[in-house]
């Protein structure tokens, strides 16, 4: 089936109705996001006739999550660290964002505003098995919630589309220390002093002569 805007526009529908949808069948559902949303992993297509497989990239030099069990964690970490979760489609308040759309059908483009109340740690450091990341990334997950600070963030998104109109790849741009001052509580978590102690007492013996 060759690409187009419409069956794209109708999967971003999907999408947005997942993430806002609230008090609807498949709000935050994880499965109708899986299935109905993004593509699966090894998904053949005679532009990638090996296959595919979904990812999330949230900003630059943040955590990067490929294939179907990451993207998964990642917005069930989500949906647990933020459970009031939005991402609203606007340029400001009361102003609507225009989908922006490219040449061959392929991308979307969407500004929208991220607003959530963090109940939960976002990703720890954890042991890694087989090589496979943590997504521990500061500062956010140096935050230790105390359950009342909320986001308001714009944030540029990007998803592009397999043939079959399924997201193949999502990526958020957006300022990680602007959320990270909106959400700072002045407490840390316990593993984020340790580090810290570690890298002071680092710096302090190469200083030494």
């Amino acid at each position: 089936m060759p690409v187009s805007n419409a069956q794209n526009d109708a999967t971003l529908d999907h999408f947005f109705n997942v993430i806002n949808g609230v008090g609807t069948q498949h709000y935050q559902d994880l499965n109708y996001l899986m299935q109905q949303v993004f593509c699966p992993n090894a998904n053949p297509t005679s532009a990638h006739p090996l296959g595919s497989i979904p990812a999330v990239g949230i900003t630059n030099h943040g955590p990067q999550f490929y294939g179907a069990d990451q993207v998964r964690l990642m917005f069930d970490t989500l949906f647990t660290a933020f459970p009031n979760f939005q991402s609203t489609p606007q340029l400001s308040p009361n102003v609507a964002a225009k989908r922006l759309y490219s040449h061959d059908q392929t991308m979307i483009g969407i500004q929208t505003t991220l607003t959530g109340t963090q109940k939960a740690k976002w990703f720890q450091h954890t042991i890694a098995v087989a090589g496979k990341p943590d997504h521990y990334s500061p500062p956010i997950s140096d935050i230790e919630p105390d359950g009342t600070r909320s986001i308001t963030l714009p944030v540029a998104n990007v998803m592009t589309f397999d043939e079959n109109g399924k997201i193949v790849q999502l990526s958020m741009y957006f300022d990680r220390y602007l959320m990270n001052s909106q959400l700072f509580t002045g407490v840390t978590p316990p593993q984020a002093a340790i580090f810290s102690h570690i890298v002071e007492h680092a710096v302090r013996k190469l200083a030494k002569p």
